[in-house]
């Protein structure tokens, strides 16, 4: 009786063709999924950031063309749900991540602000509309594909589904 050691690369193929089969994906919590394999293209569930957000400390205000003076009436933190309007001329100090209010559109860096006796003083230098503010959607927006079916799951792409409120995912 005579052994092959040696088949052609066609039935090769074709033996592997006949005898692997994909695994059926799995659904787990997004915390056991580090290193696995999407089984399914993921998209955003949200809008991220879900409202106009503050990107650095600072002060946040409505910019008015050749105002150079806000008076300041509190702060907003990170996290408060707390909604309101800022009037024009008024000024709220604001951190990183807290949401920008209703009729604000421009935060100044704290370390290019200067407030003196409650009011704070812009700097000379031109400040454009918009500074330091992330519009909704501008992380990613809803229905907007985030991750890919074939995607190995990395301790950042991790982050980036729980910070869309992913809790688990089905995977490979």
């Amino acid at each position: 009786m005579r052994i092959e050691l040696m088949i052609p690369v066609s039935k090769a193929k074709e033996l592997i063709h006949d005898l692997v089969h994909s695994l059926d994906p799995v659904e787990l919590p997004l915390q056991e999924a580090a290193g696995l394999t999407l089984a399914e293209d993921i998209l955003s569930p949200y809008d991220i950031p879900a409202y106009p957000q503050s990107s650095m400390d600072g002060y946040a205000f409505a910019l008015e063309e050749g105002r150079s003076t806000y008076e300041l009436e509190g702060e907003m933190a990170a996290g408060n749900q707390q909604q309101f309007t800022l009037l024009p001329g008024k000024a709220i100090r604001i951190f990183t991540g807290a949401a920008v209010p209703n009729g604000a559109d421009t935060v100044l860096v704290q370390e290019k602000a200067r407030v003196e006796k409650g009011v704070l003083h812009l700097p000379e230098t031109p400040l454009p509309k918009g500074d330091n503010v992330r519009p909704i959607g501008s992380e990613i927006q809803r229905g907007a594909h985030a991750l890919s079916k074939g995607d190995r799951l990395q301790p950042a792409s991790i982050g980036f589904l729980a910070g869309m409120g992913i809790d688990t995912v089905k995977v490979f």
